[in-house]
């Protein structure tokens, strides 16, 4: 088998290295032989061999899986000569251009209180945390921020400069952790 990745910030892995055997078996007693994949923001899931289809892990925030060639990120050439595309199902310039239901509730609530003749006074709170796994241990880590504003002109521009803060926030604590763990 032969695994290659084509994306900075992903890696692959075949497990157990050098294909199936008898000491690794699923529930219903079938060999595993499996493709790992993590992404830059961890482990997406993995590419079961045997019976061809891609799991995602529960905690994955991606929707990593079988994809054409143009939108590969990992090629695995298994051993009956196939090649097997694996990928974003769901690109990144395909979530841009949709607004989810969340982001429409935000627009309307801000437009709301844009539309209100009050002199208003606007706090923006956010305090975003996350688990990081290092050595087989968890740990979490957390930004808060807080912007006062009166008399904001573009609300919507506010709360995603400071939401864009609290995440690059979040970024930067997690890698001081990771500096301290080794």
């Amino acid at each position: 088998m032969q695994i290659e990745v084509f994306k900075k910030g992903y890696a692959a892995k075949e497990w157990p290295i050098d294909g199936a055997n008898d000491k690794e078996l699923d529930e219903e007693g079938n060999q595993k032989h499996r493709v790992y994949v993590s992404g830059p923001n961890g482990d997406c899931g993995y590419y079961d061999v045997v019976k061809n289809n891609f799991k995602t892990f529960p905690k994955s925030k991606i929707e990593f899986g079988l994809v054409d060639a143009e939108q590969k990120i990992v090629s695995v050439i298994v051993d009956s000569g196939n090649t097997i595309y694996l990928g974003l199902l769901n690109s990144d310039d395909d979530a841009k251009d949709t607004k989810t239901p969340a982001k429409d509730n935000l627009v309307e609530a801000i437009k709301n209180i844009e539309d209100m003749d009050e002199n208003i006074i606007f706090e923006i709170n956010l305090g975003p945390s996350k688990e990081v796994k290092i050595n087989g241990r968890n740990h979490w880590i957390k930004a808060n921020i807080s912007v006062k504003v009166e008399q904001p002109k573009d609300i919507e521009k506010l709360y995603h400069n400071v939401s864009d803060l609290a995440e690059s926030m979040l970024k930067l604590e997690e890698q001081r952790l990771w500096d301290s763990k080794y």
